[in-house]
């Protein structure tokens, strides 16, 4: 039974000392919820070992790598007029 309940986080173990009418497991760590709980064993015969987690490794799938697409600008970008500087060959108009 020690083992099954060690199995479990302590937060999982005093959800379900919650549910029966015991008192004082709140600040209690996690051996000494094991305790209390083994003292009271006919109230929870019902619980099961837990399932080990995998790797992290193992758990999470592979991240497909998104691209992200490059915008062109919408806006045409406008050239400002060059003043045509004056020369001493040109004439000037009339």
């Amino acid at each position: 039974m020690k083992d099954i309940f060690e199995s479990h986080p302590v937060a999982v173990l005093k959800q379900e000392i919650s549910k029966t009418n015991i008192k004082g497991y709140s600040k209690m760590k996690k051996a000494e919820v094991i305790e209390l709980m083994l003292k009271n064993k006919d109230k929870f015969s019902y619980i099961k070992m837990a399932e080990k987690k995998r790797n992290k490794q193992e758990k999470k799938p592979e991240k497909k790598i998104k691209l992200k697409s490059v915008k062109k600008p919408d806006k045409k970008i406008k050239l400002k007029s060059v003043k045509k500087i004056k020369t001493k060959e040109e004439p000037d108009p009339i």
